[in-house]
């Protein structure tokens, strides 16, 4: 048996000391770098909505993050009527981008997942009842409904290489369930390749958030209490401790018609024609990517809850936080063991 050399140990004591002394002073380097860097805020309209990004980062990144919104906005908006959404419709290309065939992915994924609860080509119902870009309040017949759901279905376009072929011509899309969640997650994205590893990107509600918040915490949310009446004043039903994560949030309590003391929210159900009159009141999904979280909580307004608790039971990449009404008319809540976790 060999002899320890002594010399030998005590080199390798000094390399571990001096490793050990790189990793304290590296850490604390990376720590008051970080803590010196300053905030910024970037706020406009997009979408027909507005979006809000906080971030950690000594450059204002904003004419970097306008130009991807108005990228997005030009393949992705029905308020565009250039846009690349727009001219599909209109059938003057079947030429796609990798923006829209990205959330086409997502979309055909979450309309399988959900039986056709959610499904793009909503469009024509959605316009039907006076919803969408200049949009008229109005009830359509039953013939009218009847016959714009010929021309409804995900079955009815496909991709073919990168062209969207449509099985009829009169096939219309909407993307307003999951375009706002898509450009979270392409801004979210933006700010990650620049670097920056504390921030919370917000666009009409759906959001994406990393790292702490300028205080040095947790990111919080809050679920907005889904009621008309007090819809001005933002009640905050609960608030969550997202730290890194995605959401999404769908309800029928902001934005409706009214015909005469009835309500008709903007959610129609692609399989009926008509407008959901389920349960739920506002259904918020936590998901690995914002645009999936958009898609599906739109899905599960149109489910309603036992088959929304279904799907999030099946799908463990999908917690959800779902407020409804029971058959006395009280409002409960039911949310997946994670979400409770989360509260503040």
């Amino acid at each position: 048996m060999s002899t320890p050399n002594p010399q030998s140990s005590r080199l390798r004591q000094i390399l571990a000391a001096s490793f050990l002394l790189f990793l304290i002073v590296g850490t604390v380097w990376i720590v008051r770098r970080h803590a010196g860097q300053a905030w910024q805020t970037n706020e406009g309209p997009v979408f027909g909505t507005f979006f809000h990004i906080q971030y950690q980062c000594d450059e204002d990144l904003q004419p970097l993050i306008q130009a991807e919104l108005i990228r997005l906005d030009s393949t992705l908006s029905l308020f565009n009527n250039q846009s690349l959404l727009s001219r599909l419709n209109r059938g003057e290309t079947q030429q796609t981008d990798t923006l829209f065939r990205s959330v086409f992915a997502i979309a055909r994924t979450v309309s399988q997942a959900t039986g056709g609860a959610f499904d793009i080509t909503v469009a024509p119902l959605v316009k039907a009842w006076g919803f969408g870009p200049d949009g008229t309040p109005q009830a359509p017949s039953v013939q009218t409904l009847d016959s714009l759901r010929q021309v409804v279905g995900f079955s009815k376009l496909r991709l073919q290489g990168e062209q969207l072929l449509k099985s009829d011509p009169r096939v219309q899309i909407d993307l307003g369930a999951i375009a706002k969640g898509f450009a979270v997650d392409r801004i979210a994205a933006v700010l990650r390749a620049h670097g920056v590893e504390n921030f919370m990107v917000e666009i009409g509600g759906e959001i994406v958030a990393q790292g702490t918040n300028p205080e040095g915490r947790p990111w919080t949310v809050g679920i907005v209490k889904p009621t008309t009446e007090d819809a001005t004043a933002g009640l905050v039903q609960q608030v969550l401790s997202l730290g890194t994560g995605a959401m999404a949030t769908s309800g029928n309590y902001l934005n409706f018609h009214k015909q005469g003391r009835k309500r008709i929210g903007h959610t129609i159900d692609p399989r009926t024609g008509q407008p959901v009159q389920r349960n739920i009141l506002s259904a918020t999904v936590l998901a690995p990517n914002c645009a999936t979280a958009d898609a599906f909580a739109t899905a599960f307004m149109v489910l309603g809850l036992d088959s929304a608790r279904k799907v999030v039971e099946s799908h463990k990449e999908l917690e959800a936080y779902l407020i409804y009404e029971d058959a006395k008319g009280q409002h409960r809540v039911w949310q997946s063991p994670a979400v409770a976790a989360m509260h503040q």
